[in-house]
């Protein structure tokens, strides 16, 4: 793959993201709107018995139409944002992941990017190089150790190894906001929303609550966040693709 190539494919990895991005805020809108229909439709508030997944064949429970309504109305509040914002992160992280591969795959030479603090793969067994089918093979398997590594790495240390590998220099108001929104999707997913020291930290001054708080996900900061994300996948495809047209 020459620079041009690799241009190509970046900008095909934006759109895809972005594609992504767009059509989850789309389909999310949908299921508000159905939720809110439904906790006011009586044919779904008299069902009363319904099935749900169990290892015990044709399992059901019983739900109060008051009950059904309050399922309805706190999906719309606040956990559809919650659930769905937990995978469109993962969405813009993968975008990381591919780009990082691609770059690393494209020139080698990048895999010996080092930043204090992250565990870099610095040993290849030897059973991996005698049974790699071939170079390319061996280096795509070591590329993928390293992608994990970073991945465990702080948030601080993964955009420093993301921007060292790309050459991209992004704003630091751009990756601490970044920062801002995976220590939220870590606080939704390890901590029940609410806030702690680790996502005050990790935050700063960006911080949207207290410790000990709930860490509110409403209609304003789910799409303020995508628009966020969309844009940061832009900046990132486009500083790649202006730092691979200087060496063509």
């Amino acid at each position: 793959m020459n620079a041009t190539q690799l241009s190509k494919r970046i900008g095909a990895l934006r759109s895809e993201h972005q594609r992504t991005l767009n059509n989850v805020f789309i389909w999310s809108s949908f299921a508000r709107s159905a939720l809110n229909t439904a906790k006011d439709d009586p044919d779904f508030l008299n069902q009363q018995r319904f099935k749900v997944p169990s290892r015990i064949r044709g399992k059901e429970i019983e739900r109060t139409a008051e009950e059904l309504k309050e399922i309805a109305e706190n999906a719309v509040s606040n956990e559809i944002y919650y659930s769905v914002f937990v995978y469109v992160v993962a969405q813009v992280e993968a975008f990381v992941g591919d780009v990082l591969f691609e770059m690393l795959n494209f020139d080698n030479r990048r895999i010996k990017t080092r930043v204090r603090g992250i565990d870099h793969i610095s040993k290849i067994d030897v059973c991996e190089v005698i049974d790699s089918a071939s170079r390319e093979e061996l280096v795509a398997g070591i590329i993928s150790k390293e992608l994990i590594s970073l991945f465990y790495a702080p948030p601080v240390l993964q955009m420093e190894y993301f921007q060292s590998v790309t050459g991209v220099n992004l704003p630091k108001e751009l990756t601490n906001q970044w920062i801002e929104i995976k220590a939220t999707r870590d606080i939704i997913v390890h901590n029940s929303e609410i806030a702690n020291s680790v996502y005050l930290k990790k935050a700063g001054s960006l911080a949207r609550a207290n410790d000990g708080e709930v860490l509110t996900m409403d209609e304003k900061y789910f799409g303020d966040a995508i628009a966020f994300m969309k844009s940061l996948i832009g900046k990132v495809a486009s500083g790649i693709q202006t730092e691979l047209k200087k060496n063509t």
